[in-house]
């Protein structure tokens, strides 16, 4: 909801900062290409994913995050299904993926046990 677009933001840049997108820009595309899903408890939001629509039947769960006072209670795989859910159901696609890093083992551990499985693996490299 609207109301909530100013906490989105500050949460999204709190947990990410360094990432390529901003909560500023993210709720700028709303409902272009992006769509964001909250998980709202006593007037906070205690978890969000953002769905990606690429336009080819396919989309990516672009961001999945929790914010860290309320970690470990399920809220990533809650906030992952209705991305899912919304991504099948409501906008009819076929596939959805999802990117992380190797390292992120909760995350990898969440992303198999629901069933998600790996394509194939990218390696970054940096010359500084």
């Amino acid at each position: 909801p609207a109301l909530y677009h100013q906490k989105f933001i500050e949460l999204h840049d709190e947990i990410f900062p360094d990432v390529y997108i901003s909560g500023k820009e993210i709720i700028a595309d709303l409902g272009k290409n992006r769509h964001v899903f909250t998980w709202i408890e006593d007037d906070q939001i205690k978890a969000y994913s953002v769905l990606f629509l690429r336009g080819n039947l396919r989309a990516t769960a672009e961001i999945i995050a929790v914010h860290q006072d309320f970690r470990g209670k399920g809220l990533g795989k809650k906030i992952l299904n209705h991305l899912i859910h919304a991504a099948f159901y409501d906008f009819g696609l076929e596939a959805v993926d999802l990117i992380v890093d190797s390292d992120n083992l909760n995350a990898l551990k969440l992303y198999l046990d629901i069933g998600f499985a790996i394509e194939f693996e990218n390696h970054c490299y940096i010359l500084s």
